[in-house]
């Protein structure tokens, strides 16, 4: 655990502020620092992580991710290409 001591600054506080609030913000950034926690996915991203899967097994796209960079027309242009292809 870290003590107000062990967090203070050995320099300066920053313009503005203390030297115990400098010590407080040092010892809330090295709380919180350490904490990992998992970023939420939303499900749309998952299926337009599908739709690259689909667009890069036919020749038009390099990566699954190069998806994400696709404007909606670019996009919208991929899928009717495909569709007319299977047709």
């Amino acid at each position: 655990m870290v003590t107000r001591s062990d967090a203070s600054p050995s320099v300066s506080p920053p313009a503005g502020l203390t030297r115990a609030s400098a010590a407080g913000l040092a010892a809330r950034h090295y709380s919180t620092s350490r904490t990992v926690r998992p970023v939420p996915v939303h499900p749309l991203c998952n299926k337009v992580r599908e739709f690259g899967d689909l667009l890069s097994r036919h020749p038009f796209l390099a990566d699954p991710e190069d998806v994400f960079f696709l404007r909606p027309d670019k996009a919208r242009k991929a899928l009717n290409e495909l569709r007319m292809h299977w047709s």
